[in-house]
């Protein structure tokens, strides 16, 4: 059957349309505190060994998936650990928690819903060509050799903070700048 070039046009905006409406957008709930990676990245199930969702296994899945994800965290204080902490990682299995496509993350309160980084590492470490939104939230006690200590917001990355505190984050380098945030982006 031959088609003209409208039917042709018509057929993949009407496919566009069914993918934006059916499924690039993934909803996680954590329901652990505790700073465990995703034990199958990419399966769009949010699950650590423990068979939990944490905060980390939450991010490594938005990432892995197509289109943006919301991720909820309830009240609660989500720190980072020795055995996950650690710098030069870059996809969120250890250290900074890196976002690498669009990821919304909310919180109850800025007041009851905190991440915390121990002092190991920054927070947030925010990709070129990604976008994070954070909601309700607490960033505290990131730390960086370089730019950044709670939050870095790289080249051509979007950022945006609503409701949301930046407190005791901190960098140690002498040329790190931005100890809460540290933006080359929007």
């Amino acid at each position: 059957m031959f088609r003209t070039s409208k039917q042709i046009v018509a057929v993949f905006s009407l496919a566009a349309v069914l993918v934006t409406t059916q499924g690039f957008t993934k909803d996680f709930t954590v329901d652990d505190i505790a700073d465990a990676v995703d034990k199958n990245i990419g399966d769009g199930i949010c699950e650590t060994l423990a068979e939990k969702c944490s905060l980390r296994a939450a991010i490594q899945e938005a990432n892995a998936l197509a289109g943006a994800d919301d991720i909820n965290l309830p009240a609660g204080i989500y720190m980072f650990t020795g055995t996950v902490g650690g710098a030069g990682d870059e996809a969120a299995a250890r250290g900074d928690l890196d976002i690498t496509d669009v990821v919304s993350l909310t919180g109850n309160t800025a007041d009851d819903t905190i991440i915390d980084g121990n002092q190991l590492d920054r927070i947030f470490h925010v990709h070129g060509g990604a976008a994070l939104t954070l909601t309700n939230l607490t960033i505290q006690n990131g730390k960086a050799s370089t730019n950044g200590g709670g939050i870095y917001n790289a080249t051509n990355a979007i950022l945006k903070l609503s409701d949301s505190k930046l407190t005791l984050n901190q960098t140690v380098g002498k040329k790190g700048r931005g100890g809460a945030l540290f933006n080359q982006g929007i």
